[in-house]
């Protein structure tokens, strides 16, 4: 066994290590200031702890708890796929014993591999507004990051872009979009207070739904027609066969956004297994040509009102808020949006939105919502502004060198 001390540089806290044999993991910070301690995941218990922690914290107004269940699978190694390539700290901060924050410290290889980086990710940080617990849950990060040989930490992020993601730093008056991070103003400012600058925002947008799409969308429309077939689903079978394409098509025109990392066929699966059950077969549209799928649009109802009704649990009763308001929501969110490269600029993206606005009016639905749009995807953004849709709230990934 071994021991040692050190200063934290520009903290003003005494830090301590210990190391109990070769193979062991565990590792405490000692904030003697505040009287934090940092200690690891490592068993089905404190892995239940890491999970449902953000229940025990004060949150504001408009916080949306995650699904407890779901993240369950998520932080689970043998049952989350990402794991496989993906190496993961998970990190709990206690005072007096009992937990008061997390963080997740991961290095997803492959995205590394992929985009040609050497970053290590933070993410599903939960401290409240404390700066004190914030800042020893990363500084933990950054030293194992940098023990790692990582030149970065960028974050917030997941295991992959389909985990939520992103500082909320505009937009609080509003409640969050399923797979959206949210924060109260005070986050971004300890960040940035400790040296993290920003790396891409995200931003999101909002649009009430026509009663009628513009004539110029229409005729559009009925030329593409001509050359394209319009895909709709009336049955959640009937969209079994359709995911493989689309996420492929995913792997293919996402490929050049930030933090993606193509998926492989399993995890295609398992993706589609994590949200079969929200989706909404009439809200999501395809287009294919020659047999091949070469544009979709995936959308489903606003549920995070329902999710907020559950307390974030499906079981005993939960479910049923989540059912009541895939049913009765009047609010529709865009997931998902993909164009093959070369058919872009050929009206396929009327022809699905037309289709997918008039489901929605048949639902009784008002306004759109567009999921995080990153600030440099100019060709996404220029078409979401073209409909007339307004900013609303924006994301934050910040970055920190090593």
């Amino acid at each position: 066994s071994e021991a040692f001390f050190m200063f934290l540089p520009g903290s003003g806290h005494l830090a301590g290590a210990f190391v109990f044999g070769k193979r062991a993991r565990l590792w405490f910070n000692i904030w003697a200031l505040s009287g934090i301690s940092i200690r690891e995941v490592g068993n089905k218990k404190s892995l239940r702890e890491f999970v449902f922690l953000p229940e025990a914290l004060p949150h504001p107004p408009h916080w949306i708890p995650p699904i407890y269940s779901d993240d369950l699978g998520l932080f689970d190694p043998k049952r989350n796929l990402a794991f496989r390539y993906c190496t993961v700290r998970l990190l709990l901060a206690c005072r007096d014993g009992r937990p008061v924050g997390r963080v997740a410290g991961i290095i997803n290889h492959r995205a590394n591999s992929f985009r040609n980086e050497n970053i290590a990710r933070f993410g599903f940080l939960e401290a409240g507004d404390d700066p004190e617990i914030t800042e020893a849950l990363l500084s933990e990060i950054e030293g194992w990051a940098k023990s790692q040989g990582a030149g970065a930490l960028v974050g917030p992020m997941g295991f992959s872009d389909q985990d939520p993601q992103g500082m909320l730093v505009e937009g609080f008056d509003t409640p969050p979009l399923i797979a959206t991070n949210y924060n109260s103003p005070e986050m971004p400012r300890i960040l940035e207070g400790m040296g993290y600058t920003k790396k891409v925002d995200y931003a999101c947008f909002r649009v009430d739904i026509p009663d009628e799409m513009p004539e110029s969308h229409r005729r559009i429309a009925e030329r593409v027609k001509r050359d394209f077939r319009l895909l709709e689903f009336k049955r959640k079978r009937d969209l079994r066969p359709f995911i493989r394409p689309v996420l492929s098509l995913m792997n293919e025109t996402y490929a050049s956004l930030h933090g993606f990392a193509p998926l492989d066929p399993e995890e295609m699966d398992q993706l589609a297994r994590r949200y079969m059950s929200f989706l909404e077969p009439d809200l999501i549209k395809g287009v294919e040509k020659d047999g091949q799928v070469v544009g979709f649009f995936i959308a489903m109802p606003d549920i995070s009102p329902g999710i907020k009704r559950a307390r974030g649990r499906l079981f005993p009763f939960g479910f049923l808020h989540i059912l009541k308001e895939l049913r009765s929501s009047k609010d529709l969110v865009l997931l998902l949006v993909g164009i093959r490269k070369d058919m872009q600029a050929r009206g396929i993206d009327a022809l699905m939105a037309i289709s997918l606005y008039e489901s929605a009016r048949r639902r009784g639905m008002k306004r759109a919502f567009f999921h995080q749009e990153l600030e440099d995807n100019r060709l996404v953004l220029a078409e979401t502004l073209r409909v007339g849709a307004v900013p609303y709230k924006r994301a934050r990934i910040y970055q920190k060198s090593l």
